[in-house]
């Protein structure tokens, strides 16, 4: 949905409006990821964790209320810390800035995608998000476009879809819940539990969402509407991987993970090669006046650039999964080392080819290789060293 959803917009209003329509998905974006503090990533190890120990509903509704204090928390303090900041500014006062973030804080504190995918169901939720993503769309043919129109589209199905789900889920278990008693904090624990992703995070997530506030300050607004429309096709393209990366991470604390990914039959392996080859190939071999039908207006005089990041689907899928990986086996912090290593290299070719549109396309390469490397061909590396020695003995 998300790339019919930016073709329609694209048809139907300037490239200067997906400039700032991408601005804003940045504020708002920021503000989700210092909300959810890592907890997607680690509340699913977490809550994954409970379930295989046969843990109470107790214990498991302890953490779920734990999770959730602390973002309320995070929330109360961040905004508190925001008003202080714009109180001592000389500019007015921003209610749509104020806006965005409060909304921000509302679709992060409804995400409860985590506790879904740890209890295997993320599958009805995935389904509910599709369905109310088509039905959103149909908005578009009653309201004009307009930024808040839009937002409300590209927000509200997700937000929906994990009130309802998680209505569902209380009302089939409201026997079980009877049982529960008053829950106790722990918050030290929980932040802990998610410092090791968000530490990541903050440094990663916030260099991937901050690039249109960026081009801002560096481009026109019809150069970051073109960057915007080009990041989210690749973020569409992305959702093909569909649940892969959290089925990884369902096998956290698995320690012969990598043995058995490296393992899996050659026709597999040929085949997710094939699959990650032929969905940029698709795009880029596709006719400009077959492309005209679906990209209208002035896009099309960026077909080039557009074909880079479309391109870029094979770096950022093996991102995704290898990232999954290093959080399944607890080694996330890793990732966090080869990405600022990627960052920097990504900065030094930037100025080489005196252009910093391409920047976020060749952290994706660099990092991929570097990934690809560590967790494939070392490691199966190791696996034929251990192998020999273990026949030798």
């Amino acid at each position: 949905m998300p790339i019919f959803f930016i073709l329609y917009l694209n048809g139907n209003a300037s490239l200067t409006f997906m400039g700032f329509f991408f601005k804003s998905l940045a504020i708002i974006g920021l503000v989700q990821l210092f909300v959810d503090y890592g907890f997607n990533y680690s509340g699913i190890r977490a809550y994954k964790g409970l379930i295989s120990q046969n843990a109470s509903q107790q214990d498991k509704f302890n953490y779920f209320f734990n999770v959730m204090v602390a973002k309320c928390l995070i929330s109360s303090v961040g905004l508190l810390c925001y008003l202080l900041y714009r109180s001592f500014q000389p500019n007015p006062f921003d209610l749509v800035e104020l806006a965005f973030i409060l909304m921000g804080v509302v679709f992060s504190l409804a995400n409860f995608s985590w506790f879904f995918f740890a209890s295997d169901i993320s599958l009805q939720f995935n389904f509910i998000l599709l369905f109310l993503r088509i039905c959103s769309f149909f908005i578009l043919f009653v309201y004009s476009v307009s930024l808040d129109t839009v937002l409300l589209i590209n927000f509200a199905p997700y937000f929906l879809s994990n009130v309802f789900l998680l209505l569902y889920v209380l009302i089939k278990k409201r026997v079980a819940l009877f049982s529960i008693t008053r829950p106790s904090l722990s918050l030290a624990s929980i932040f802990k539990e998610g410092w090791g992703v968000f530490s990541n995070g903050i440094f990663i997530s916030f260099i991937s969402m901050v690039w249109p506030l960026v081009f801002f300050r560096l481009l026109n607004a019809e150069l970051v509407g073109v960057y915007g429309i080009g990041d989210r096709i690749l973020r569409g393209l992305k959702n093909l991987l569909g649940p892969i990366p959290f089925f990884v991470l369902s096998y956290a604390g698995n320690h012969s993970l990598l043995e058995n990914l490296i393992s899996i039959k050659k026709r597999f392996k040929i085949g997710f090669l094939a699959f990650l080859l032929f969905v940029p190939l698709s795009f880029i071999f596709i006719p400009s006046s077959v492309l005209q039908i679906f990209l209208k207006g002035d896009i099309i005089n960026f077909r080039g650039l557009l074909n880079i990041f479309v391109f870029s689907f094979i770096p950022a899928a093996l991102n995704s999964i290898f990232y999954s990986i290093l959080i399944a086996i607890s080694k996330e912090r890793q990732y966090l080392l080869y990405f600022i290593f990627s960052f920097v290299a990504a900065i030094l070719l930037g100025f080489f080819i005196n252009t910093f549109i391409f920047m976020p396309l060749f952290l994706e390469f660099i990092l991929a290789a570097i990934l690809f490397y560590k967790l494939y061909i070392r490691s199966r590396y190791e696996n034929i060293n251990r192998s020999l020695i273990s026949s030798l003995i």
